[in-house]
């Protein structure tokens, strides 16, 4: 028996539009019209590029009944909260549902392993339909506290396979972050892959000074469907 376990975001789906929906719902609590709300995601995203940190103070900052905005502004926590648990308005790359098909039509074991506030990715999995679309989810964050399970911790893809009952040398993992996605399932004897999603955020790559080719993956690719001549190579399916 074989699997193939997932990372989340910018690999299943593009987190840039995780990111703009949630904008969405803060811009829809200061601003009354759509050109109002457009122009509010706009400067949500500056701001987000120039730093993922503190968005929501700097919107404050600078958004108030003066500028525009239509509403009284709200406190960055109550923003925060409306980011957090908005409903994602999300979709799946084009290549995931083909892969996913083709990989359960061969035998091949499914799952995901995930960083993130377990709400925020329960919500994007539930928006994504994509917890009956695999065999098992694994949420870090909801492993223990304070982050202690996030990869590169191997205790999720242990427990994912515990889970499978596939051991780590008949399985691989997919993800798109060198790093934190591929050195603990590299250290346990997964197979390692990573995929180059052209629109992907990529926001690790500001700090990627010093990452070590260790940390990286064994194989590249630039899309999903490019798995199965991987699988077909390793001799994992037909």
């Amino acid at each position: 028996m074989y699997a193939v376990l997932f990372d989340l975001d910018d690999t299943l789906y593009p987190e840039r539009s995780y990111v703009e929906s949630g904008f969405r719902a803060v811009a829809q609590t200061l601003a009354a019209t759509a050109e109002q709300q457009d122009a509010l995601v706009q400067h949500m995203f500056e701001l987000f590029i120039e730093n993922t940190v503190g968005v929501f103070d700097r919107l404050l900052g600078r958004v108030s009944d003066a500028d525009g905005a239509g509403r009284t502004p709200r406190t960055v926590q109550e923003l925060v909260e409306v980011y957090r648990r908005h409903a994602p308005k999300i979709q799946l790359y084009e290549d995931v549902i083909p892969t996913l098909k083709e990989l359960r039509r061969q035998g091949i074991r499914l799952g995901i392993i995930t960083d993130g506030r377990a709400e925020g990715q329960q919500a994007k999995l539930d928006a994504l339909g994509l917890a009956e679309a695999v065999d098992v989810v694994v949420l870090t964050d909801a492993l223990g506290p304070g982050r202690m399970y996030w990869k590169p911790h191997p205790r999720g893809f242990e427990i994912a396979l515990s889970k499978l009952g596939v051991v780590p040398r008949r399985s691989v993992y997919v993800g798109d972050n060198p790093t934190k996605d591929f050195q603990a399932p590299a250290q346990l004897g997964m197979k390692t892959v990573r995929i180059h999603r052209h629109d992907a955020l990529n926001l690790f790559a500001r700090n990627a000074e010093g990452i070590g080719a260790q940390h990286d993956a064994e194989y590249v690719v630039e899309s999903l469907e490019q798995l199965i001549p991987l699988l077909r190579q390793w001799s994992w399916i037909n």
